[in-house]
């Protein structure tokens, strides 16, 4: 009676484990997403190291100092964006902690400010102001 009662069990399990649809498992590339999505805002929109003044830069699109290293390469940008995403939220530096998120799509105005959101508080975390980067006009006012 055990004997029959496992073989029945084993059956239905088989059973039910081939009816279930085959689920392909796809990975997103979020790095690539986030590069592309860098390219797609124009980049920085200036350059580090400009107008170097006792350890301080100027920035084209506001009358402040910011530090010279700012904004910082753009592999690096992408990798710890990309890190922070993966992560759900900012995982060094200022702002450690800070839920972030990449929309998968960016198709409509909230995944394009959310976007931006993961961008302005990866800059902020390496240490860099946003206004190291011509992106505050691309965050809502």
């Amino acid at each position: 009676m055990k004997f029959s009662a496992a073989l029945i069990s084993t059956a239905l399990f088989a059973l039910t484990a081939s009816a279930a649809p085959a689920v392909s498992i796809e990975t997103r590339d979020v790095a690539t997403d986030v590069g592309l999505f860098f390219g797609f805002i124009g980049g920085y929109g200036v350059q580090a190291g400009v107008d170097n003044q006792g350890g301080a830069c100027s920035t084209p699109v506001a009358a402040a100092r910011i530090p010279c290293s700012c904004p910082p390469d753009q592999g690096a940008f992408i990798a710890t964006a990309t890190a922070n995403s993966q992560a759900g939220h900012v995982i060094s530096g200022n702002g450690a902690g800070t839920p972030v998120s990449f929309a998968e799509t960016g198709n409509d105005a909230s995944d394009f400010t959310q976007r931006m959101f993961l961008f302005r508080d990866t800059m902020q975390g390496i240490g860099c102001p946003i206004i190291s980067t011509n992106w505050a006009r691309l965050l809502p006012q």
